[in-house]
């Protein structure tokens, strides 16, 4: 009886619900617990360092109103635009070394430079009514008070001396066009000027500033959780493989066929066909196993002829279509397999074929074959046939678009229970995708320790633009823990040492 290495009979692709979807999310994200754990606190310390030392503050505060001209001596500029630029003027004005050495040469007993008083004092503007606001930091309340009060009423008589020179300018200019009328002349043009008035006098503060350590610290958590979603998102769809517990059906979509190990060159030499040479091996009853689950799967949708390809090359799809084409064989199914990858053929090796074999590209381009006898190959496997790659073509692509391709796999359906295709990588070349629409099904091998979630992703919706009928999957190269019957067996696809390769 055959053993079914992943579920036998799958139920058709349905939509995730959200509680699964949530599930599934969980289970990603405690994959990557460390991701969650690491950065925030990593993010929480570099908001702590800045603030470790931090000195208690006292901060104290002066509101300045501006008391604006009733007419607008600008022509297309509303009153607010004009307000909220003056008082942008004056914000500038109040931190001015010139200024503030004012204010410091007023006050002595400030025991505060002016440069200290520059660095420590913010000022904001704000809106409705248009206002500057102005705080002082300092470790002595009544120090910042002194400071704001100081700096406030300063500027207050300074923006009034302002003032007092341009009307003592009016005064000039009228006098020298001969203005009779001075008096009215001042009144009108007293309507362009703004003064500012302190709003209250100033407090001094009696209790310290919040803390910022507390509020870098959360900010820092935080942009730590945000990093972490980042990169969570880029390693699961970028280099997180689908090995280790990833539910193909659930993930993907896709029904699981099976699972094959990965195994050592030192146990499967070059191209050796392993469900043909050790036929009772562990490795010969996983494949048995994925033609039985492929039976199923290609029962419900009726699928004689089959595409096998995968998203990368060296992903073992070779190597799986010959042994699936020989268990399939053996199991009393009249089996043909046809090497459609014209660009690095490998099946004639597998079988021990030689270069010059006539195969599919004879038959695609000579119009005058009607049958595929003369590219039919016999086998040391009763009830296999071989159709190898033939000759390279320059314009591969184009002969396997061509309406003979399909005619072929109709002629070859004709006397044959099953036709397997062996196809270049579907994200690499355009060979795969063509093909996927000639044949009933489509099987995608992917590699357990090397594909990523979005390379699997990427192959999908490129089968589904052609409007391929995907079987399912079959995954390669697992850790050998990861398969119930295997307990001490490695695998591996050997590399083609003249060069061909396992695609």
């Amino acid at each position: 009886m055959e053993g079914h290495i992943d579920t036998l009979a799958q139920s058709p692709v349905t939509t995730e619900s959200p509680r699964d979807l949530l599930v599934r999310t969980a289970r990603e994200v405690s994959a990557f617990w460390w991701l969650f754990l690491l950065l925030p606190a990593v993010g929480g310390l570099i908001g702590y360092l800045p603030e470790r030392s931090e000195t208690p503050m006292y901060k104290a505060r002066a509101e300045l109103l501006l008391v604006f001209a009733p007419n607008d001596p600008l022509l297309g500029v509303t009153n607010r635009s004009l307000n909220y630029q003056l008082a942008s003027i004056y914000r500038q004005q109040v931190r001015t070394i010139t200024f503030l050495r004012t204010v410091v040469a007023s006050n002595p007993d400030l025991s505060r430079s002016d440069g200290q008083i520059r660095t420590a004092l913010k000022v904001r503007i704000l809106r409705e009514p248009t206002m500057i606001r102005l705080e002082m930091a300092d470790t002595d309340p009544q120090t910042a008070a002194n400071i704001v009060n100081a700096v406030a009423r300063g500027f207050v008589k300074f923006t009034t001396n302002s003032n007092v020179q341009e009307l003592a300018n009016m005064r000039s200019s009228a006098t020298e066009i001969g203005l009779d009328e001075f008096d009215q002349f001042i009144v009108e043009n007293l309507q362009t000027l703004t003064t500012l008035q302190l709003l209250e006098p100033v407090v001094i503060p009696e209790a310290l500033e919040p803390s910022k350590r507390r509020r870098s610290i959360a900010l820092g958590i935080v942009a730590g959780l945000f990093v972490a979603g980042i990169l969570f998102v880029a390693l699961r769809e970028s280099i997180g493989g689908i090995s280790e517990g990833v539910n193909l059906q659930e993930r993907f979509g896709l029904v699981s066929l099976g699972k094959l190990p990965k195994w050592s060159e030192d146990e499967v030499k070059g191209h050796e066909i392993i469900s043909l040479t050790r036929p009772s091996s562990q490795y010969s009853e996983a494949f048995r196993s994925i033609r039985a689950n492929l039976h199923f799967a290609s029962a419900r949708s009726s699928a004689r002829s089959v595409l096998v390809t995968s998203p990368r090359p060296s992903d073992g799809k070779s190597t799986i279509a010959s042994n699936l084409a020989v268990v399939m064989a053996q199991a009393g199914k009249r089996t043909v397999l046809i090497d459609c990858d014209l660009r690095r053929p490998t099946v004639r090796r597998h079988f021990g074929l030689s270069a010059d074999s006539d195969g599919l590209t004879n038959f695609l381009a000579d119009h005058s074959l009607n049958t595929p006898d003369a590219i039919l190959h016999n086998v040391d496997v009763e009830g296999l046939e071989i159709i190898p790659s033939g000759p390279i073509p320059p314009n591969p692509a184009e002969l396997l678009d061509s309406p003979r391709m399909r005619r072929l796999v109709e002629l070859l359906l004709t006397d044959h229970d099953m036709v397997l295709l062996d196809s270049p990588p579907i994200l690499i070349l355009s060979d795969s995708a063509v093909l996927a629409s000639k044949v009933d099904g489509t099987v995608l091998v992917l590699d357990g320790s090397g594909t990523s979630a979005r390379e699997v992703n990427a192959a999908i919706e490129q089968l589904h633009k052609t409007g391929a009928r995907v079987l399912g999957a079959i995954v390669t190269k697992m850790k050998v823990p990861n398969i119930p019957f295997m307990r001490r067996y490695h695998y591996d696809y050997a590399e083609d040492v003249s060069g061909g390769g396992d695609s």
